[in-house]
């Protein structure tokens, strides 16, 4: 089952989760894992402790997205390979330029300066993050004409040329969410456990993809979101409202349920600050 805990900020969506996570200890399931962005996993862990007692460490983990990754890496190997550093990655950008420098005519005078391989290795990153594949830009390229068409082509080229680099040597760190999606997908390492994400507000499409594996290969994923029901068009919480939207649409995809539950307000606010928080972007 998707779980999805929504309500505005301080309504106790973070204890709620907690609590979740308590009384499944009585569900016979191997372990809990949460996932927590990386700045409030030791938050987490001490607020986890002191609802659930010290002895819930042996049935909860708190972790990221990274750290998840390398706990399955630890379980279903492959942590071993090799990682570029950022001096690597500019390195392998050259080389993957290099590999098709007589093709390029848009970038074919500015592939040889260090300022566009900076460029070129931090729109690799959102390409990643954001999971652009060369079929994608090349498809668009197809769709579009003249001087952007050739530009979608050139990129194209260039993130597929890197991409084989990186296959046959050290891997590009911004790969590990889609390696950790297919290791999941593969691998039994969800099977049997139960799973928790807290303190986000949308996700990159890597991070989906994660949770997506993690809902077809586990059937027990629990999230809150920033999102107030009483309010749909407050611009505040489109974020949370198109991700919980995006969620709902993955648990269709896998045949997975879908419940939500709306977080309330544990203790009044100041008045000014509710206010605020209410009229900021009126």
């Amino acid at each position: 089952m998707l779980t999805l805990i929504v309500g505005r900020g301080k309504t106790g969506k973070t204890t709620r989760l907690l609590e979740l996570v308590r009384d499944s200890t009585a569900s016979g399931m191997a372990s809990r894992i949460l996932i927590v962005p990386e700045q409030l996993s030791h938050q987490t862990e001490r607020a986890l402790s002191a609802l659930c007692g010290d002895s819930i460490s042996y049935l909860a983990e708190v972790l990221s997205f990274t750290r998840l990754f390398s706990r399955v890496c630890s379980v279903s190997g492959g942590g071993a390979r090799l990682t570029l550093d950022q001096g690597g990655r500019m390195l392998t950008a050259r080389l993957a330029l290099q590999s098709v420098q007589s093709r390029l005519k848009v970038f074919a005078a500015a592939a040889g300066r260090t300022e566009f391989l900076e460029k070129m290795v931090s729109m690799i990153d959102e390409f990643k993050s954001y999971g652009v594949t060369p079929d994608q830009l090349r498809a668009a390229a197809e769709a579009t004409e003249s001087y952007f068409s050739q530009k979608l082509s050139e990129l194209s080229w260039i993130l597929g040329a890197y991409d084989t680099v990186t296959a046959q040597g050290a891997g590009d760190p911004r790969d590990r969410l889609t390696r950790l999606k297919r290791m999941l997908l593969e691998g039994d390492y969800a099977q049997g456990r139960q799973f928790f994400v807290d303190g986000f507000t949308d996700f990159t499409a890597q991070e989906l993809g994660v949770l997506d594996a993690l809902l077809r290969r586990s059937g027990h994923l629990t999230v809150t979101l920033p999102v107030d029901p009483d309010n749909r068009r407050d611009p505040l919480f489109a974020p949370g409202e198109e991700t919980a939207a995006r969620l709902i649409q993955m648990a269709a995809a896998a045949g997975v349920s879908v419940e939500m539950e709306q977080a309330a307000f544990q203790r009044q606010l100041p008045l000014a600050l509710t206010y605020l928080e209410k009229q900021l972007f009126v």
